[in-house]
């Protein structure tokens, strides 16, 4: 076999990502994609962070194609709602400021104080809003977009006939229908020539050095393969049951392991949020996709039954809504998702739980590791593949810390949100962190944060969840001589994020723009 082929096992919208990225990256490579139909798409949305954007721009997708085909949406933050058990809300953003000239030269040190001897390391502004008993919506871009139902972009033009007649000011994600992405990919891939055979793996051949060769299909094809990405989900194919790769459970860390989906009716404008909104015994997700919301319960099955959590669903939204499937899972994941010529990405290496978009999230994480360790690829380097491995864990590690995190609220209403530190274990890499906010704020500076979240990510969800005591906040805010540094430049800063945000589009005629020149 002198062709170079990399078959991809399974069909999902991570199965067909990793398709696509395997043909951008090995353009002379035979690229085949075994899918068996019989097997049905989890999901109903797709909640995504800028990466996945950047990916689809790497792969030639455009906005608008995703906007025609599969009902995509701008995604600006994540905001949650009643996790404080009092109604009210605050939004993640993604880290954009510094992108941005509304905190450009002399601005800047309002959010890094120099006088201190170490560098950069306090958003002053956010101590500011922290010690006004505030979130941080008002001095985050993103969170007054979301607002206002405004996207990243301005008019070039006074009549905006495609997405070149536009500037983008800061970065965002996408939201989409799972289902229908997941099948316009497909008809991409295949239009691009990649081959697609319809089947089962029913066996696997290995030589002597435990390398897969051929994979036997039901139908009685025998396929050759050089590499193999396991994108066979919860089934885990090669992952599991053929290499057997240890798996870690974060059970005894996140208590929801039951996932509800259903869609909801959507009136009024197209939000430009993920909402994911606290419940009794878990949480539930909306993601505006199209003309409805693709949503879903996660719940922890020890304190309700499924029957129980659908009444719940119905009292919240008003709504009674179909639920397709019941998903059950374990949180966790492969220490060696990369074994010998097989990797797995996507469900197939590990799962957390849908919070801040964590499977899609692992599933770039997973592709951009795989190009930085291409040697152990094309030259079988057994470092290479270590030190993926490697990095993958220390990533899921860093994406857990913040999840966990974010059941850390003052909402004691049910025994879920009462017990759950009790009943639920915190990461030791996350103990590390909170013995250090139990005296100060984040920063710049502490170990593990920045992997995956900046440090602002968790002045974000600190002030939104009133993480912190009153006297630290008081501590920090005279400590760092605060009020000197803001006073003079605290109202001009809101004034311009405002502004900025006011010259935005409106999301839908963002969206009804950028498609005019696709449908000519």
């Amino acid at each position: 076999m002198n062709e170079i082929r990399i078959v991809i096992v399974g069909g999902g919208t991570a199965g067909w990502l990793s398709a696509l990225f395997a043909q951008r990256f090995f353009p002379h490579a035979k690229i085949t994609l075994i899918h068996d139909d019989k097997i049905d798409i989890i999901g109903v949305g797709e909640s995504t962070t800028p990466p996945m954007v950047q990916l689809f721009d790497f792969l030639g997708i455009s906005l608008a194609e995703l906007h025609k085909n599969c009902g995509a949406t701008i995604k600006n933050t994540v905001r949650f709602t009643n996790w404080n058990g009092d109604g009210s809300h605050y939004n993640h953003g993604f880290n954009t400021e510094e992108n941005l000239d509304i905190y450009a030269n002399s601005k800047r040190e309002i959010f890094t104080n120099h006088t201190v001897g170490v560098e950069a390391h306090k958003p002053l502004l956010a101590l500011s809003e922290m010690f006004k008993g505030n979130n941080l919506d008002n001095i985050h871009f993103s969170a007054v977009m979301s607002h206002h139902d405004k996207v990243p972009f301005t008019k070039n033009t006074d009549n905006p006939q495609s997405i070149e007649d536009f500037t983008n000011v800061s970065g965002y994600g996408l939201h989409f229908n799972a289902r229908e992405v997941a099948k316009y990919l497909e008809k991409i891939g295949k239009s691009r020539n990649i081959e697609v055979i319809i089947g089962k793996v029913e066996e696997s051949r290995i030589d002597n050095d435990g390398y897969i060769t051929n994979l036997l299909l039901d139908n009685k094809q025998e396929i050759d393969c050089n590499f193999i990405i396991d994108c066979t989900g919860f089934s885990r194919l090669f992952v599991s049951k053929t290499y057997e790769s240890p798996f870690i459970s974060f059970a005894k860390h996140l208590p929801v392991k039951r996932a509800m989906p259903f869609f909801l009716n959507r009136e009024g404008p197209i939000p430009t949020f993920t909402e994911a909104v606290a419940m009794k015994y878990g949480w539930m997700w909306k993601i505006p996709v199209g003309d409805r919301f693709g949503c879903g319960y996660v719940f922890d099955s020890d304190y309700i039954t499924d029957e129980q959590a659908y009444k719940e669903i119905c009292e919240v939204t008003g709504q009674q809504p179909d639920i397709p499937k019941i998903i059950s899972f374990e949180p966790g994941y492969f220490t060696k998702p990369w074994n010998k010529n097989t990797l797995a990405i996507g469900l197939s290496s590990g799962f957390l739980e849908p919070l801040e978009a964590t499977s899609i999230w692992i599933t770039i994480i997973s592709l951009m590791l795989f190009a930085e360790n291409i040697a152990g690829f094309s030259a079988r380097d057994q470092d290479a593949i270590d030190e993926y491995n490697t990095s993958f864990v220390k990533s899921v590690k860093s994406i857990l810390n913040l999840v966990y995190f974010h059941y850390l609220t003052p909402r004691d209403d049910t025994e879920f949100w009462k017990n759950f530190t009790k009943n639920n274990e915190a990461p030791e890499s996350l103990k590390e962190l909170t013995d250090v906010l139990s005296y100060r704020t984040p920063s710049r500076s502490d170990q593990g944060i920045t992997r995956q979240f900046p440090a602002e990510s968790w002045f974000y969800c600190t002030a939104g969840q009133k993480y912190f005591s009153r006297e630290i906040i008081e501590k920090e805010y005279y400590t760092y001589n605060v009020d000197n540094f803001v006073k003079d430049n605290e109202s001009q800063i809101k004034d311009n994020i405002n502004n900025l945000a006011n010259q935005c589009v409106d999301h839908e005629e963002f969206l009804s723009s950028i498609i005019k020149k696709y449908n000519d």
